[in-house]
């Protein structure tokens, strides 16, 4: 996410080195998006510059609109913020995939909401798809 007059709003797909010269506003270390990021932005080459390291989305979304930095946000986040003067671009998908595993003791009760929530895994599949057995 990133202030409508960033130069970076004129790109459809973001890369790693084209954050070079920016400012992040970042979840903090307990997120793996944290590391997750700090990895991809040495591997283009550069240690990303962090001006903020919160928990809160809104605060990262604070630096965004008031043009003080990028905030770098799931996907899924960033479909439902509608803030005026924010713009979202998706990063290179290649680089992007989150790997997730639900785990659970075969023949022990399961409650009706964990097995919503396993159902609904299984339909959430991203482009790595996903695997789920019992």
């Amino acid at each position: 996410m990133t202030h409508d007059t960033n130069p970076l709003t004129r790109e459809e797909i973001i890369e790693f080195d084209m954050l070079k010269r920016e400012t992040f506003a970042m979840y903090t270390q307990k997120y793996k998006i944290y590391f997750w990021i700090l990895r991809e932005c040495q591997k283009a080459g550069f240690e990303p510059r962090i001006a903020l390291e919160t928990s809160q989305k809104d605060w990262m979304l604070r630096v965004a609109a008031s043009n003080q930095g990028i905030a770098i946000l799931p996907h899924k986040i960033c479909q439902n913020i509608k803030i005026p003067d924010v713009v979202s671009r998706p990063l290179n998908s290649k680089q992007l995939f989150l790997n997730l595993a639900l785990v659970w003791k075969k023949g022990h009760y399961l409650s009706p909401a964990a097995r919503e929530f396993i159902t609904f895994s299984q339909q959430e599949k991203g482009p790595n798809g996903i695997r789920i057995s019992d």
